[in-house]
């Protein structure tokens, strides 16, 4: 017998018919590290369209919403009051384990109990919850310990810890790099738009030296999604390129053509901790410009050298040795999951389920 489409297109939605489903269905909203400023994606996504601004004078977080399962329409001002609380700069990024992180959890814990959804967690009495409790590893600053040294030619400069680098919180203990330098553009490999800082350059035993972000930042017509930024320019995928090439440790420096108002210098990276096992270390354009100056380079002439024909502008440093300590002081924060279950009805297959994870 033939049956309506268990999923309908509405407006470029996908909505599914639950009244059908034949199986349990499991929401699982994840608010353990989700600060949305941090050096975590370093990513700047598209602004919102005008037009969706005009909506905000109709959002309302507090409107009753219809059950899924009655209904396939979808409350544009509902979801838009959801998207601006847990946005709000009151919650200051909701970071893990603090009092925002807990508002906001316990704000979308109401919001599933006012849909009739059953709480899958458990408390310490065994009573049922929508929070899943769990210790995070959190960072309260790097340690004094914390070095970066200049070998050139024999000639030795230690840099100023937060005023000349600071370290990122990349790992879950102290680490340590020596061995030379080499300087690898963005720190980016990206075949789909034949993009490649690399090529034959070696960085075994090395520290890569890399720009933040992407080339051609300001170029609406620049390959690499115009002004908006791709996947690559995520400090996360650049250490990763580096660790993969054996690198001693990573240099990130903001060039004079990156992005407006961003501080020269920070320290924040929360949600890197323990991804990698090498020093990372941001340091400022003058650091950059000192340990680049055998080579007669600037940080400046090379970003525009690379930003005006994407070319490769990598290059091994000779005579010059780097070495590097990153250590922090952590502690343990208590955070959570919110978690519930929408039962199926069909009594042979409602064991089963559909996990929706954000």
């Amino acid at each position: 017998r033939r049956r309506a489409p268990l999923i309908s297109f509405q407006q470029g939605v996908h909505m599914i018919d639950l009244r059908r489903t034949r199986a349990v269905v499991v929401f699982c909203l994840l608010l353990s590290v989700a600060c949305g400023s941090g050096w975590a994606a370093d990513i700047v996504t598209p602004a919102a369209p005008a037009a969706e601004a005009a909506d905000e004078k109709n959002c309302n977080p507090t409107a009753i919403p219809v059950h899924p399962s009655l209904s396939a329409q979808i409350d544009k001002g509902e979801l838009l009051g959801h998207v601006k609380f847990l946005s709000a700069p009151e919650l200051r990024g909701r970071e893990a384990g603090s009092a925002e992180q807990l508002k906001a959890a316990r704000y979308v814990a109401d919001e599933f109990a006012r849909y009739g959804l059953q709480p899958l967690g458990e408390n310490e009495n065994g009573q049922p919850t929508y929070f899943q409790n769990f210790e995070l590893k959190t960072s309260k600053g790097a340690s004094q310990s914390c070095a970066l040294k200049l070998n050139s030619g024999g000639r030795e400069k230690s840099f100023a810890l937060k005023t000349e680098f600071a370290p990122f919180p990349s790992a879950l203990e102290k680490t340590n790099g020596k061995g030379g330098v080499a300087f690898a553009g963005y720190g980016i490999m990206a075949p789909e738009y034949e993009y490649d800082d690399f090529g034959e350059l070696d960085l075994a035993g090395k520290w890569a030296l890399l720009l933040r972000y992407e080339p051609q930042e300001h170029d609406e017509k620049s390959k690499f999604a115009g002004k908006d930024h791709t996947r690559h320019a995520g400090l996360s995928s650049k250490i990763y390129n580096c660790a993969m090439r054996r690198a001693a440790g990573v240099l990130i420096v903001t060039g004079p053509a990156g992005r407006d108002k961003e501080p020269e210098l920070t320290d924040g990276a929360g949600s890197l901790i323990g991804e990698f096992k090498i020093p990372v270390l941001h340091i400022t354009r003058a650091a950059a410009d000192e340990i680049l100056a055998k080579s007669g380079k600037t940080v400046a002439a090379l970003q525009q050298s690379i930003d005006k024909d994407l070319s490769n502008k990598s290059f091994a440093m000779e005579d010059i040795e780097l070495s590097g300590v990153s250590d922090f002081d952590f502690e343990v924060k208590v955070t959570s999951n919110v978690i519930a279950r929408l039962p199926g009805r069909d009594e042979k297959l409602k064991d089963e389920c559909v996990i929706i994870g954000a």
